[in-house]
């Protein structure tokens, strides 16, 4: 019992710092494409206004920014994806508060192994209902982010020992 509720807690902390770094990555790229997309309608407008002999590029280059703009969904993470990412890890650190609590108490003794069991198993249901209504499946991340990660939660898990 004690293996599987370190390795359930060694685990939800992960989630937690992999989740905080994906989210962090795709604000920051949702942020530059936006910025990128405001500083070329901006251009397009300055560019029209001075040099209208050129219109037919200004008009190109501002219907090229407003079709990527309808199509952003397809390749930008939406706010409300996020908001589901950022739910779930919410959920996370909820999780991990009573697995830690968990673990606590049954390292001092203080539950018997059954009575942690039927906790364990509680928490784990719980992790099995969240999965299944937030559908988190678009997690992308690249195996430097999922590294540090690791890093991250390993030397939170060494503040346990």
């Amino acid at each position: 019992m004690k293996n599987r509720i370190w390795r359930d807690l060694g685990n939800t902390i992960f989630y937690i710092e992999y989740l905080s770094l994906y989210i962090n990555r795709v604000k920051r790229q949702n942020k530059i494409i936006e910025t990128v997309f405001l500083t070329t309608a901006l251009i397009g407008i300055a560019g029209w206004n001075k040099y209208a002999e050129y219109n037919i590029l200004w008009s190109i280059l501002l219907f090229a920014v407003t079709a990527t703009r309808i199509l952003k969904s397809k390749f930008m993470v939406s706010e409300a994806e996020i908001a589901t990412f950022q739910s779930l890890k919410s959920f996370y650190l909820d999780h991990v508060r009573d697995l830690d609590n968990l673990w606590f108490r049954y390292r001092e003794k203080k539950i018997s192994e059954k009575q942690a069991e039927k906790v364990f198993n509680q928490l784990n249901e719980q992790e099995r209902l969240i999965i299944k209504v937030e559908k988190h499946d678009k997690l992308f991340g690249k195996e430097p982010m999922q590294t540090k990660a690791e890093k991250l939660a390993r030397q939170k898990l060494n503040q346990y020992s």
